[in-house]
Parts: C-alpha cells; sequence; structure tokens
C-alpha cells in the first residue's frame, strides 16, 4: 500500500508539473504571438510610413526635373542669342575705342587753340 500511495503522489505531482508546464508553455506561445504581432504591426506602420516618404521623394524628383528641363530651355534660348550679344558688344568696345580716340583728339585740338589764342 505504502508504494501504491508513494506512487500515486508520485503521478499527482507529475500530474501538477505537466499542467503547470501546459500553462506556461500556453502563456509564453499568447506572449510570442502578441509579440510578433506588435512587431508585424511596427513594421506595417513603418513600411506605410516609408512608402509615403518615397512618394514625396518621387514628387519631388518629379519637380525638379521639371526646373531641371525648364532652365535648360532657358539656357538654349539664352545661348542662341549669345553670338549677337558678343557681336553687338565688339561693336560697342570699338566705337567707345573710336569716341575715345576722338575726345583725346579733340582734348589735343582744344588745347593748340588755347596756347594759339594765347599767343
Amino acid at each position: 500500500m505504502i508504494t501504491l500511495d508513494a506512487q500515486m503522489q508520485s503521478l499527482r505531482k507529475q500530474v501538477r508539473q505537466a499542467t503547470r508546464y501546459r500553462n506556461l508553455n500556453e502563456h509564453i506561445r499568447k506572449a510570442e504571438a502578441t509579440l510578433f504581432l506588435i512587431r508585424w504591426t511596427d513594421a506595417s506602420e513603418e513600411m506605410a510610413k516609408t512608402q509615403r516618404l518615397l512618394e514625396e521623394a518621387e514628387r519631388a524628383v518629379g519637380e525638379m526635373t521639371m526646373f531641371t528641363t525648364q532652365a535648360s530651355k532657358v539656357q538654349v534660348e539664352v545661348a542662341s542669342g549669345l553670338p549677337q550679344r558678343r557681336q553687338a558688344e565688339a561693336g560697342a568696345v570699338a566705337a567707345l575705342q573710336r569716341l575715345s580716340l576722338a575726345r583725346e583728339s579733340l582734348a589735343e585740338e582744344e588745347s593748340r587753340l588755347e596756347v594759339a589764342r594765347q599767343e
């Protein structure tokens, strides 16, 4: 009888341990499932945020591309008129030089006339 009682107590103890183990195992699985859900939710939110940032960046790139295209068109237009402007500048420089020489000549003539007048 003692051995049966000892075996019964041992079996009851094993049943309690098995039940406790099963309960702990169930709590662990629930905790892991909760943790995975939290991680998945965080990852989904991060992915949505990153997607929004990507869309904003793509919009900005589109706008910058448009501005670059417009600037290139303006540059081509300005560059096409550049030879004429350079030619006009060269003509203006030549005219300025002629006028400067004429002014110097007139200043010398004025000086000679002044000298002649004083004599």
